[in-house]
């Protein structure tokens, strides 16, 4: 070895080790560190500048004076359902179920603009497939609970752009006319051709009665248990590892899932009744006037939003500034938007109002909820006054005064009872005011003048949506001309229709049941304290299915009715890990044709 260099091996080196193995990795450490220090720096600076411009103060609001006239004009006409779904833009008169006059519920047959979609270049009107009209007329059978939702989710309503939109309007109609008065399946031809391969190929045929009676001595039996289970009954021992693969993977001695037949235990009714609903109802009014018999206002927020989905419409746009300071502009689904419930209508208390802000978006955000202080200035600054100012002394001495007044107001029940042991109430109440239908249209029209000023500019671009759920029952009937009075008998008590806009949606559908309803045996029951079972037996309960061929035969039906190019999601759920049985999902795609004539999704479930 050399000397020089056993001698340098040998030297003890002092200091601090090296922060960086080679000079270049200093080098390239310094470029990051004065990259991050600009960034940083533009960022302060963008922040101080939003800072600045939109907490410029809360100006006091001037009384609005101009007499309103609800709003944006709208036309008004006599909307027609049509093809017994409510549909948006569509101006053709498709056959009628069993009445002269379905409703008139719709706006003018004003198709909408194309929307942007987030990729920047707007739908073209090209995209009409040539493909036959979709109609399935086959025997009638199973059950169908069919809900097409008829929406275009557009920003902006024109005229009639061309032939083709109309079409395509007309022939959408037809297409959900047959949805509801025909079957959607297989036809007898189809299904005993079926039955005679499914023969063929598999070997084992139990039915879902037999398999679960086979395997219900496998679990040890608690439920009829006058005690608990203590460990002296050694319950997990009494089950051995191939049981539990059979309870809990469903999974046999090979290895191999059994196939449940479920025509070993199919029955034949002819005993079944049809009904028709509205079971939601969802869209965009162009003002607050829309309650026509006035809005139970909420003050405050809740602490969990209630909207919780996108109501299956397109996303729209929202504005931000990103982590350097640019302004971005993306699109979102509508639960993902800052908004607050607004209230519910008088009168049909089922619709609720929201308010959406999109300038209120923010990149890092985990909740769609207003942060506090957005809240604050919202109250304090623009809707509060603008309340103040349009009611009377009368019935603004019942309302909240500031933004501290109502959550004072609805935390004060909770904060009292805290010494107790029990609380009896909520931490927050949820309280509600009466704000007549005479000014709402005022208050609307002041939130608009006030939300361009300075220090409230991203409120700009608010928006109202109406949404109305789990209607199904409400509206039911056994003809389509009784469920539309029962509905209507709602809509126009509380819905003032010259605010509807092209922008609404009605979720409608048809039911197939047994006439004979299910019942449950209780220890009450006469028939049983008399011992009298055989009369319960004779008559037992059943539950109408959709088969899987039958969801597979109208999935291949609507991919045929698109073009090549445009794409429609189609989900299948199993119902309880059946593989013969389940439900279907269809929704349109943002660029479908059929989107931009009017379907939204439908949906076939058992």
């Amino acid at each position: 070895m050399d000397e020089s260099l056993g001698s340098e091996l040998g030297r003890k080196r002092r200091g601090r080790p090296r922060q960086y193995a080679t000079p270049q990795d200093k080098t390239n450490a310094n470029v990051e560190q004065r990259r991050a220090k600009r960034q940083k720096a533009t960022s302060d600076k963008r922040a101080e500048q939003h800072a600045h411009f939109y907490n410029a103060g809360t100006l006091s609001l001037p009384p609005v004076s101009l007499q309103v006239d609800g709003g944006a004009s709208v036309q008004r006409s006599d909307h027609r359902l049509e093809s017994a779904a409510m549909l948006s833009e569509i101006g053709c008169h498709a056959p009628e179920l069993d009445g002269p006059d379905f409703s008139h519920l719709l706006p003018p047959p004003t198709p909408p603009l194309e929307p942007y979609l987030p990729g920047g270049s707007p739908l073209g009107s090209d995209e009409v497939p040539g493909v036959p009209l979709l109609v399935s007329g086959h025997s009638e059978g199973d059950t169908e609970n069919l809900a097409p939702m008829a929406a275009v989710d557009t920003m902006e309503t024109s005229p009639p752009a061309d032939a083709d939109h109309e079409y395509r309007v007309k022939r959408l109609g037809r297409q959900l006319v047959q949805q509801l008065v025909k079957f959607q399946g297989c036809c007898t031809d189809c299904h005993r051709s079926a039955n005679v391969q499914h023969d063929q190929t598999q070997r084992e045929h139990i039915g879902l009665a037999a398999y679960l009676e086979n395997t219900a001595d496998i679990c040890p039996e608690v439920l009829s248990s006058t005690r608990i289970a203590s460990p002296e009954d050694d319950l997990s021992g009494k089950i051995s590892s191939s049981d539990r693969r059979r309870v809990y993977c469903g999974l046999g001695s090979g290895g191999q899932a059994p196939h449940i037949c479920l025509n070993e235990d199919e029955l034949f009714t002819h005993v079944a009744g049809v009904s028709f609903d509205v079971d939601s109802v969802t869209g965009f009014p162009s003002n607050l006037a829309i309650a026509k018999q006035g809005i139970r206002w909420s003050p405050t927020q809740m602490p969990v939003s209630d909207l919780q989905s996108d109501l299956h419409l397109c996303p729209r746009p929202v504005q931000y500034l990103d982590m350097v300071g640019n302004q971005r502009r993306v699109y979102r689904p509508v639960h993902q938007i800052p908004h607050y419930t607004f209230g519910r209508l008088i009168g049909f208390e089922d619709v609720s109002l929201y308010l959406l802000f999109p300038n209120l978006y923010r990149e890092e955000q985990k909740s769609s909820r207003l942060r506090d202080e957005d809240f604050r200035t919202w109250m304090d600054g623009v809707l509060l006054p603008i309340i103040h100012n349009h009611y009377s002394n009368s019935h603004v001495q019942h309302y909240p005064s500031s933004y501290d007044h109502s959550k004072y107001n609805a935390t004060a029940r909770g904060i009292e009872t805290l010494a107790q042991s029990v609380h009896p109430v909520v931490r927050e109440q949820q309280l509600k005011y009466y704000l007549p239908p005479e000014s709402l249209g005022a208050v609307w029209a002041s939130i608009q003048h006030a939300v361009p000023e300075p220090g409230f500019r991203h409120f700009r671009d608010i928006t109202v949506l109406l949404q109305a759920k789990n209607l199904k029952v409400l509206t039911k009937d056994i003809t389509w001309s009784q469920t539309m009075a029962r509905f209507r008998n709602y809509w126009t008590h509380a819905i003032d229709e010259e605010y509807v806009t092209a922008d609404f949606y009605f979720d409608v559908g048809k039911e197939t049941c047994p006439q004979q309803a299910s019942r449950a045996t209780s220890i009450g029951d006469e028939g049983v304290l008399n011992g009298d079972i055989d009369n319960l037996a004779c008559t037992p309960a059943g539950t109408l299915l959709y088969k899987r061929c039958c969801l597979q035969s109208y999935s291949h039906l609507a991919q045929n009715d698109v073009a090549a190019q445009e794409i429609e999601k189609q989900m299948f759920y199993p119902f309880s890990m059946l593989h013969d049985t389940g439900s279907l999902t269809v929704e349109t795609g943002q660029r479908s044709s059929r989107r931009k004539a009017g379907l939204l999704y439908c949906t076939l479930v058992f």
